[in-house]
């Protein structure tokens, strides 16, 4: 692809030639940008009339010509496009522009399009020309890169040769490819960044807020008005990280923002130490919880396994038992638990027989404090008649007697009788008291 052009001034001449189909077969106006005219003639007149009225150059107008090789066809937006890349080499990418196709007889039977694009030269707020210094190596910049983006064949020049990669890492200084070896990218994917986020915003705020967001901390430089630090504390110049963005607009456009707050250098490189020794810190404490975690859960693991083999092995052992060893020891434990039963009711009416048997002598001793010298005569009475109730029980055991009623085991029901005969007997012994002691007075021992 071949790219060429010079500046030069002279619109009225300039449009009358590109318009001419005296050597054209089609002439197509495909674009005319940032001029208020449709009117192509009109459009360059105006361009040219800008310059003139700034009173700083003569040449007005940049004319460029973009020519593909013979069986390469492009289309409108890869047209568009190869106007872009050239504006971008050559600095004018802000400016009015027109493109014109010019479609020719390429001598075989067939036709060939090239590209006129004529920028206009002046900055409108500056009234000054922008230089066109290097203009040449600007052109075959730009034709390398569109052959690369379109598949062209490669078409060396003298100006630029084409680089490898390798070339173009080697001329990167050594202080940016350091650079872009900490960070992770390049100074090109960061410049596309920063001014992605910068066209993005719609104001100073906004755009400090963008920053902030994508890891960039905004601070005074030492030697610029605005610089930026990434997130290892690389200090880069803001108004290099914005294309086509100069210092002074920059400046008017943080003018919301108070620079005296901003922090300095140093002060932000502080801040990102202490950012990362607490995301640092954070980690370790997070990487030690998880091994915790991990540990605490495979110790609960191993000792669920054991604690499953365990139970494995007695049922194991269980099983090898023979079906009548485990018949026979079912009835040594039927029994065993028979006869517990038998002594713990035993054991109850044992118990409760004494605490009666306690109760008994309790009264015992309370009569005889209370009857005092009566008491052996009430006694010996009372042993009469209790040797006559016993001889009375005694004969009602039948033909034994009492040797029957020695040999034969105590019933409950007796028992029961017997207690009750036994309380009877000690009613009649209180009231016997009673008398006595009504018949004699009152008693001195009370």
């Amino acid at each position: 692809m071949i790219v060429k052009g010079k500046s030069r001034s002279n619109g009225v001449q300039l449009g009358a030639y590109l318009l001419s189909m005296e050597v054209n077969e089609e002439v197509r106006v495909l674009e005319i940008s940032g001029m208020a005219t449709s009117d192509l003639t009109q459009a360059l007149i105006e361009m040219q009339e800008i310059t003139d009225r700034g009173q700083r150059g003569v040449k007005g107008l940049y004319h460029a010509v973009i020519s593909p090789q013979p069986g390469y066809q492009m289309t409108e937006e890869q047209w568009l496009y190869a106007a872009d890349a050239l504006g971008l080499q050559l600095k004018l990418d802000h400016q009015p522009r027109a493109i014109v196709l010019h479609e020719k007889n390429d001598g075989q039977g067939g036709t060939r399009v090239h590209a006129h694009v004529v920028f206009q030269r002046t900055d409108k707020e500056r009234l000054s020309l922008i230089p066109d210094s290097w203009n040449y190596i600007a052109h075959e910049r730009a034709a390398r890169h569109l052959e690369e983006k379109f598949g062209h064949e490669i078409v060396p020049g003298k100006h630029a040769e084409p680089r490898s990669k390798e070339r173009d890492r080697e001329a990167v200084p050594d202080h940016e490819r350091h650079q872009e070896e900490k960070a992770g990218l390049s100074k090109q994917e960061r410049i596309a960044q920063v001014t992605e986020l910068f066209r993005q915003s719609d104001g100073a705020k906004s755009f400090a807020a963008s920053l902030a967001h994508a890891g960039y901390t905004l601070a005074k430089g030492d030697r610029r008005d605005f610089v930026i630090l990434d997130k290892l504390g690389q200090v880069y110049s803001l108004p290099r990280c914005i294309e086509g963005v100069k210092t002074k607009e920059l400046r008017k456009f943080f003018e919301p923002l108070n620079a005296s707050k901003m922090p300095s250098v140093d002060e932000a490189k502080s801040l990102i130490r202490d950012k990362l020794a607490s995301d640092k810190s954070k980690k370790v404490e997070k990487e030690k919880a998880k091994t915790e975690f991990t540990e605490a859960a495979s110790d609960k693991a191993r000792s669920k396994d054991k604690q499953s083999g365990e139970t494995t092995k007695r049922d194991d052992a269980s099983q090898q038992i023979p079906q009548s060893d485990k018949e026979a020891m079912r009835g040594r434990a039927k029994k065993a638990l028979e006869l517990a039963s038998a002594s713990n009711g035993l054991e109850r009416y044992a118990k409760a027989l004494g605490e009666r048997l306690r109760a008994t002598s309790g009264i015992a001793q309370t009569i005889r404090s209370r009857l005092g010298n009566a008491y052996d005569a009430i006694a010996s009475r009372v042993s009469e008649k209790w040797q006559a109730l016993k001889s009375k029980l005694g004969t009602s055991q039948g033909k034994g007697g009492n040797q029957g009623q020695r040999e034969q085991a105590p019933q409950p029901e007796s028992q029961s009788k017997t207690f009750n005969k036994a309380a009877k007997a000690l009613k009649v012994v209180e009231k016997a008291s009673r008398d006595e002691q009504t018949r004699k007075g009152p008693s001195n021992d009370r």
